[in-house]
C-alpha cells in the first residue's frame, strides 16, 4: 500500500509539472488575433465605467466640496481625462475640475451647448465627439441627474467629462510593442511604429462618441508571397499606404472571420505549428514514461508480495 501510494503521488506532482508547462506556452503560441482591437475597446469600456461610477457618486453628496473630491479622484485614475464638470437644472456649472488647475466654482452658463440641450431633453447620457482650436479631439460624455417623484421624471442636472482622445490611444500605445494605425473618418490620427506599405487588417474600434474610428494592425500569418504581390500591385512604391486594389487582394487571401463571433475565440499561427507539435510529443512522451513506471511499480509490487507469500511457507 505504501508503494502505491507513493507513486501516486509521484505521477500527480509529474503531471502538475506537465500542465504549469503548457500553461505557461498557452498564451504566446494561442495568441488572439485581435488583441489590439480587444485592449483598446477594454479601455474605453473601462474608462466610461470608471466615469458612470463617478456621476453615481456625485449625485448622492450634497456638498460642493464632496463632488471636487470625486473629481479629483477619477483625474488621478485616468490622465487623458481633462475636465469635469457638474451642471444644476438650470444649466449653471456648480463645480468644476480641470487637470493641472485647482477646482473652480464660477456658476458659467453651459445652457446652450448641444450635450447639454440633448441631454436634458431625452434625459439619457450623451456621448459625442468636438474638435478644439489647437486640432485636438475631446470625447463628451454627459450623464443626466435625473429625480423622480411621483411617477415623474424631473432633470436635476448633469455630469460632464472632456477627454483627449489623442491621450486615451497614447496610453494604450505605451502598453503593447505591435505597429499599429488608428484612423478616424479616413484621415490617420495616430501610429505607433507603423512603417510604410505594411500589409494590415482593419477593425472598428468601439469608442462611445465617435462613430467612424477604426485601428489597422499587421495580421499574423500572412504569407509573404501575399505581401509582395500586394506591394507590387501598388502604383506608386512612395506612397504611404497600400492601393484599394492591393488592399483588396490581400483582403481575399485572408480568411473571412465574424468579429462578434471571433471575440474571444484562439487562433494558431502557422509560426507557431513547429511549438505546438513539439507540445504534443513531449506530452506523448511524458505519458509513455509515466505508464511504463505505473506497469514497473504494479510488478515490483506482484513481486514483493510473492516473496512473502514464499516466506510465510
Amino acid at each position: 500500500m505504501k508503494i502505491g501510494r507513493v507513486f501516486f503521488f509521484d505521477c500527480a506532482a509529474r503531471t502538475i509539472v506537465v500542465m504549469a508547462l503548457v500553461s505557461a506556452l498557452y498564451r504566446p503560441v494561442f495568441a488572439s488575433t485581435d488583441s489590439l482591437t480587444m485592449t483598446f475597446n477594454g479601455y474605453f469600456s473601462s474608462l466610461k465605467r470608471d466615469f458612470n461610477a463617478c456621476a453615481v457618486s456625485v449625485s448622492t453628496v450634497k456638498k460642493t466640496t464632496n463632488v471636487d473630491l470625486h473629481f479629483i479622484k477619477t483625474l488621478k485614475k485616468h490622465q487623458s481625462v481633462h475636465s469635469l464638470l457638474l451642471t444644476n437644472d438650470k444649466g449653471r456649472v456648480v463645480g468644476e475640475s480641470v487637470r493641472g488647475e485647482k477646482p473652480s466654482r464660477a456658476k458659467r452658463s453651459v445652457s446652450g451647448r448641444s450635450w447639454y440641450l440633448k441631454t436634458r431633453k431625452t434625459l439619457a447620457p450623451y456621448d459625442g465627439l468636438t474638435k478644439e482650436d489647437n486640432g485636438r479631439y475631446y470625447l463628451v460624455w454627459c450623464v443626466p441627474l435625473v429625480k423622480t417623484a411621483r411617477g415623474h421624471q424631473k432633470f436635476q442636472g448633469a455630469v460632464v467629462a472632456k477627454i483627449d482622445l489623442w491621450d486615451c490611444i497614447h496610453h494604450v500605445a505605451e502598453t503593447t510593442k505591435e505597429p499599429f494605425c488608428v484612423r478616424m473618418k479616413d484621415k490617420t490620427l495616430y501610429t505607433h511604429d507603423w512603417e510604410t506599405q505594411r500589409i494590415f487588417v482593419e477593425d472598428t474600434l468601439s469608442v462611445p462618441g465617435v462613430t467612424s474610428i477604426s485601428i489597422r494592425y499587421q495580421k499574423s500569418g500572412v504569407s509573404p508571397v501575399i505581401a509582395a504581390q500586394a506591394s507590387e500591385s501598388a502604383p506608386n512604391a512612395d506612397q504611404k499606404e497600400l492601393s484599394e486594389a492591393a488592399q483588396q487582394k490581400v483582403a481575399d487571401a485572408l480568411p473571412v472571420e465574424n468579429t462578434q463571433a471571433k471575440q474571444g475565440a484562439f487562433k494558431v499561427s502557422k509560426t507557431n505549428i513547429p511549438i505546438v507539435i513539439g507540445l504534443i510529443v513531449l506530452i506523448c512522451v511524458i505519458t509513455i514514461v509515466l505508464i511504463m513506471q505505473l506497469i514497473g511499480r504494479i510488478r515490483h509490487l506482484v513481486l514483493m508480495k510473492s516473496f512473502d507469500k514464499q516466506d510465510r511457507l
